[in-house]
C-alpha cells in the first residue's frame, strides 16, 4: 500500500466518522498477515533450496533475512552463521546481520564481538560503530 493511497483512504474514512486509528490497525493487521504468509512461503522455498544446495551462502543469507523479519532471531543467527561458514568469515553483511539479531535477543556481548569483527575489516563502518555503541550502552 502506498502512502498516497493510504492518505486518500484516511481522508475518506474521516468524513464517514469511522475511527481512523481502528481502520489503520485493521489495515496493518491484514498487511502483516499477508506479509507473514509470504515470508512463510519464502521459508518453504529456501528450505527446499538448502536441501538441494546446502553450501550456498546466498540462500542462508536470504533465509536469515526472512527469519529476521519474522523476528525468529535464533533461526536467523543460525542462518547467518551458516552464511559465514560457506562464504568468508570476513563477510561484513553477515556479521552485521548476526550482530543485530544477537542484540535483539539481549545478547549484547555476542553482538559487540560481531560488530568489532566488522570494524576490524572496515574501521569506518558507521552501522557497526553506531550499533556497537548501543550494545555497550545496553550492557551498562
Amino acid at each position: 500500500m502506498t502512502f498516497q493511497r493510504r492518505s486518500r483512504l484516511t481522508l475518506k474514512m474521516q468524513s464517514t466518522g469511522i475511527t481512523v486509528r481502528a481502520v489503520s490497525e485493521t489495515m496493518e493487521s491484514k498487511c502483516s498477515c499477508h506479509n507473514n504468509c509470504r515470508f512463510n512461503e519464502s521459508l518453504i522455498d529456501f528450505n527446499k533450496s538448502i536441501e538441494l544446495e546446502s553450501g550456498n551462502p546466498v540462500i542462508f543469507s536470504n533465509r536469515g533475512l526472512v527469519n529476521r523479519k519474522l523476528e525468529n532471531f535464533e533461526a536467523a543467527i543460525i542462518d547467518y552463521t551458516n552464511e559465514l561458514t560457506y562464504s568468508s568469515n570476513q563477510n561484513m553483511k553477515a556479521l552485521n546481520n548476526r550482530a543485530y539479531c544477537f542484540a535483539k535477543l539481549g545478547k549484547y556481548e555476542q553482538a559487540i564481538t560481531d560488530y568489532t569483527r566488522v570494524l576490524n575489516i572496515d574501521p569506518n563502518n558507521i552501522h557497526a560503530l553506531h550499533n556497537r555503541g548501543i550494545s555497550h550502552e545496553r550492557l551498562a
